[in-house]
């Protein structure tokens, strides 16, 4: 398929039938016109222009040290992983795309800062380009959905880029038997699997949508941070998602080149009580 045949433009929601249909066949999909987007965007933008204030955030590294930057960037960090207000209007923007909310689970959100190269000199914080790998290494769960969404205007040299020749294709990693709970730990364990050999860019998908757009992709698809070369930084909201019909039945993205050894149930919470899919695939196995 060309970069046009992979992306799905959608301006009202699907079913969550149709939504794992298109994922686990290797559709990336634009989501429009969902309506919670434009209180999740303008409510991130204001936190972030509050905590780099009085600088724009976008240009902010300019005149901050990279210390001052990192540490405001951290406070807002803090500060949108515990604003309820933004969780929700995300959750329901989920929702509105075609998660079947009752069934569904949630990873925790993550605000990204990618600044530009030439500030990234030896601080991981600052670091502008995520390398290549597959989420459901990590997870080694293959019908987990990643959500993505930019806070302000994107370019195709400030954004993630996705492979889709290696849909079907394998690449040198080292994931196979990756354990996330050893990583940090165990210093011959990565802290996340990445892909170790050579990445065809045949066809490669920029995500490049508007402010108040939602992407959602496989977590098998293999991806990465786009090396930041403009003059401003990119702020990104993130987070995947777990349907606990789609895992009952086995449905998913095809597993090509190995996976993690533990499956990551833990990471994924309830979207609406807050239950552990850790504690509800362990009740299935003393039915």
């Amino acid at each position: 398929m060309t970069m046009t045949e992979w992306i799905c433009r959608h301006s009202a929601g699907l079913s969550q039938y149709a939504l794992s249909e298109a994922i686990f066949s290797g559709r990336i999909l634009y989501f429009e016109q969902l309506e919670p987007m434009a209180a999740a965007v303008g409510e991130t933008r204001a936190l972030l222009r509050a905590a780099f204030d009085p600088h724009p955030p976008e240009s902010a590294h300019e005149v901050l040290s990279p210390d001052e930057h990192e540490a405001r960037f951290s406070e807002a960090e803090q500060t949108f992983r515990s604003n309820t207000n933004i969780k929700n209007h995300i959750y329901r923007a989920i929702g509105a795309a075609g998660a079947c909310v009752p069934e569904t689970f949630c990873d925790r959100l993550r605000l990204r800062a990618s600044p530009p190269r030439q500030r990234n000199a030896g601080r991981p914080f600052l670091s502008s380009s995520t390398p290549g790998h597959r989420d459901s290494w990590g997870s080694a769960i293959l019908c987990q959905i990643n959500w993505w969404f930019p806070v302000f205007p994107l370019h195709r040299d400030r954004t993630l880029v996705i492979y889709p020749a290696h849909w079907i294709t394998g690449v040198d990693n080292n994931a196979q038997g990756w354990n996330w709970r050893r990583a940090g730990k165990d210093p011959d364990t990565p802290r996340a699997p990445t892909a170790m050999g050579h990445i065809d860019h045949t066809d490669e998908v920029r995500i490049v949508i508007e402010p108040g757009m939602l992407a959602a992709f496989s977590a098998a698809h293999l991806h990465a941070g786009v090396m930041n070369t403009t003059p401003l930084t990119r702020f990104s909201v993130e987070t995947r998602t777990v349907n606990l019909d789609d895992l009952k039945a086995e449905r998913g993205a095809p597993n090509v080149d190995g996976l993690g050894r533990q499956r990551a149930y833990e990471w994924f919470s309830h979207m609406t009580d807050g239950r552990s899919l850790a504690d509800v695939v362990a009740s299935w196995q003393t039915e």
